[in-house]
């Protein structure tokens, strides 16, 4: 997808400069970091290069439902993991777990 949005935007980028792109946003510490990243890749992070996920604007919900919060995250992927466990035994046992 980079590599279209380069091309579109006649930007000629590198797999080592989409990595060294990777790696600055990933490892960046701060949101204000992540910030002056994006504003320093103008042609990359251009308004009109953005896309719906999956094509569809009605999938916003589901990107937006996710936990803001890196503690409440975590916390839902353990009750998550719990609630899929406590499912499987269900099956497991013939009880419908619904």
């Amino acid at each position: 997808m980079l590599s279209e949005l380069a091309d579109s935007n006649k930007t000629k980028m590198t797999h080592i400069e989409y990595k060294k792109l990777f790696e600055e946003l990933y490892f960046a510490p701060t949101e204000d970091a992540v910030d002056n990243i994006i504003q320093s890749y103008p042609d990359i992070f251009k308004d009109e290069n953005w896309f719906p996920l999956g094509g569809d604007e009605n999938k916003f919900p589901i990107v937006r439902n996710q936990q803001s919060n890196p503690i409440a995250a975590i916390v839902e992927k353990v009750t998550n993991s719990i609630d899929a466990i406590l499912v499987r035994k269900c099956y497991e046992a013939g009880i419908d777990p619904k």
